[in-house]
């Protein structure tokens, strides 16, 4: 671990479930923001909040996203349960529905943002995003792990960039044969 921040450290065992999860969610997201968007669910809460529905869209997923991660932070090693997993991305779908368009936004501008079909059609684009997560988080968690655990560390490239060869410099190469100078 260097003592500069802008030097880069080795990370933490936290760090490897947040971006699993973000990185899960972010792909999940995507097939979630198409069957809102082919449905016309979008329109409605765009009319309502104000923004145009692609923005929406790409918000959407961004917060789903950020859902993700910190999904990865709370159930860590549970998340990453190839066969339960599942249920537990399905129940923060679930989650992230009713905190979200269901309760935060209502509150926040007093009236419902969507109603009748398209409201059930939100509700089936976050439960299909939390299965997905839930499926692809031990993906994502793997292919994570598996690229910290290769990458060299700062210290490592530093001595690197150094010495290419990984050759000991000549004074060593003495010393470790046996000769005196």
């Amino acid at each position: 671990m260097s003592g500069w921040p802008f030097q880069g450290s080795d990370p933490s065992p936290l760090q490897r479930p947040r971006v699993a999860g973000a990185i899960a969610a972010g792909i999940a997201a995507i097939p979630a923001a198409a069957l809102v968007w082919l449905t016309g669910s979008a329109r409605m809460p765009a009319q309502v909040i104000g923004v145009p529905e692609w923005l929406l869209v790409l918000l959407s997923i961004a917060g789903l996203a950020i859902s993700g991660g910190i999904y990865g932070s709370i159930f860590l090693r549970a998340a990453n349960d190839r066969r339960g997993g599942w249920l537990f991305g399905l129940g923060w779908g679930f989650l992230t529905w009713s905190l979200g368009p269901i309760t935060v936004f209502q509150w926040w501008i007093g009236r419902p943002v969507a109603v009748g079909e398209h409201a059930a059609w939100l509700l089936a684009a976050h439960l299909l995003w939390g299965l997905l997560l839930g499926a692809v988080f031990p993906l994502a968690q793997n292919g994570v792990k598996r690229t910290i655990e290769n990458a060299p560390s700062p210290r490592e490239q530093s001595l690197q960039r150094r010495n290419p060869q990984g050759k000991a410099p000549g004074r060593y190469r003495r010393m470790a044969g046996g000769r005196d100078a």
